[in-house]
């Protein structure tokens, strides 16, 4: 009885640490996706790029609006995207945190070098 009590605390323990790092993981993996679609708008237009950042959005699975991206771009072709969302620490069904992120990235305009 005192091993059954030891596996169920440990499988307890194991989702609970894998659903307090799902959220910072998507935070992780949000980010690159801004970053990507950051380098493609270097060369395109706000509007194309946000069109782009969607369908990027959408393939991974998150579920975004166009208007929760704010696509910043100078006139040196820097371009920042920034994204505030909110997630939460889940475990059996109930709800344990609320969080709050903002994930911001910059890239500058890289020349081609051939």
């Amino acid at each position: 009885m005192k091993r059954i009590f030891s596996y169920v605390l440990l499988i307890a323990a194991v989702v609970l640490a894998v659903s307090t790092a799902r959220p910072y993981w998507d935070r992780y993996w949000i980010g690159k996706e801004l970053e990507v679609a950051a380098v493609y708008g270097t060369k395109h237009s706000i509007q194309d790029t946000r069109g782009f950042l969607i369908g990027r959005m959408k393939q991974s699975g998150y579920d975004f609006r166009p208007e929760d991206f704010e696509i910043e771009k100078d006139d040196k072709n820097r371009v920042t995207i920034t994204l505030s969302y909110r997630d939460s620490v889940r475990v059996f069904g109930r709800n344990l945190k609320n969080l709050s992120f903002t994930v911001r990235k910059t890239v500058s305009e890289v020349k081609n070098v051939v």
